[in-house]
C-alpha cells in the first residue's frame, strides 16, 4: 500500500490497538480516518474498512463487523483489488 500523508501509519496503529485490547480506541480512530478519506474507493479506504471490521470483531460487535466487511468488499471490487 502506498503511503499517503501518514494514512498507512494511522491504519497500522489502529490495527495494533484493535488486536491488543483497545478495540474501542481503534474504532474511534479508524472511523475518524474513514471520514477524512471520504467515500472515494481507494486502497487506503479498503484497508481502513478491514481494520474497522477487526476492531468490531475484537469489540464483539457482530453487526458492525459485518457492515465493515461488506464495505471492504465493495471498495475492493470498485478498485479491482482481488486480495
Amino acid at each position: 500500500m502506498r503511503e499517503t500523508s501518514g494514512v498507512t501509519a494511522r491504519i497500522a496503529a489502529a490495527m495494533t490497538r484493535a488486536q491488543s485490547g483497545n478495540p474501542a480506541e481503534a474504532a474511534t480512530e479508524i472511523n475518524r480516518l474513514l471520514d477524512e478519506l471520504g467515500p472515494e474507493p481507494t486502497h487506503e479506504r479498503a484497508a481502513a474498512e478491514y481494520v474497522r471490521a477487526v476492531a468490531a470483531h475484537h469489540g464483539t460487535d457482530a453487526m458492525e463487523a459485518l457492515d465493515a466487511v461488506e464495505a471492504c468488499i465493495r471498495v475492493a471490487r470498485a478498485i479491482d483489488e482481488p486480495g
